[in-house]
């Protein structure tokens, strides 16, 4: 098993502002928090919105620029290819929607990459994005059927075998 890290940049340097906003202190792996937030796993970084895709994969930043505080220890250990992140990186909008800067970001996109890696839910995104969207879309029309309190939460994975 390989071990997945976090990391953040500076947001001013990411975005390239010029005036800096007063930060606060903020629990680690936040949704909120004011940095932008990357995952390193099997050498390779994966981010969200930083992009005119939305997602970046590759063996450094989008912004290298930037320089990078990982944590010292992993976030988790997983048994996925690393074949298997980049297919999450790159299917994360059609099954996650648009960027949002408060609702769906880069944090947002780290957080459901690690537990993808961390819960080894890897075949779920070893099948083509187009079978992905019409098993969880046949999903959502299940899941309408199914009382409110037995609903699942919007980020556990779909696995339709």
């Amino acid at each position: 098993m390989d071990g997945f890290w976090f990391g953040t940049q500076d947001l001013d340097c990411v975005l390239d502002t010029s005036s800096k906003l007063s930060k606060r202190s903020i629990p680690l792996r936040s949704t909120i928090e004011y940095a932008h937030r990357l995952i390193f796993y099997r050498g390779k970084i994966f981010e969200w919105g930083t992009t005119d895709v939305g997602y970046a994969i590759g063996t450094a930043p989008a912004t290298p620029s930037c320089t990078i505080d990982w944590e010292s220890t992993p976030g988790g250990t997983s048994v996925c290819g690393v074949q298997t992140a980049e297919r999450f990186a790159r299917s994360y909008e059609d099954s996650y929607g648009h960027y949002n800067f408060v609702l769906n970001n880069c944090h947002a996109f780290a957080n459901r990459l690690a537990r993808l890696l961390w819960t080894h839910q890897c075949s779920q995104w070893q099948r083509p994005s187009w079978l992905r969207t019409l098993m969880r879309n046949a999903s959502r029309r299940r899941e309408q059927s199914v009382p409110s309190g037995k609903r699942r939460h919007q980020d556990e994975p779909v696995i339709v075998d």
